[in-house]
């Protein structure tokens, strides 16, 4: 099977998005200054959020193309 660079993009911006979600989640209560002490502010949280939705949208967008195509070139399975 081939990889496409569409779908590899799309996980570099998807880890990299969820990662983000994951710090400024763990921030958003108060308890992420034993990870770094950044993460006890709020708006330091509030931006880590923001970033990873805007990642997690970015890699949306670039796999939803990516899945449709090749779902086109996918040969069908009712040729018998």
């Amino acid at each position: 099977m081939v990889v496409d660079r569409n779908f590899v993009l799309s996980q570099v911006f998807g880890v990299a998005g969820m990662i983000c979600l994951a710090f400024g989640f763990l921030g958003f209560d108060g308890s992420g200054e034993s990870i770094h002490p950044a993460l006890g502010d709020r708006r330091v949280a509030l931006g880590l959020i923001g970033t990873g939705a805007v990642l997690v949208m970015l890699e949306l967008r670039i796999l939803i193309p990516a899945l449709r195509a090749r779902a086109r070139n996918r040969p069908s399975d009712q040729s018998q």
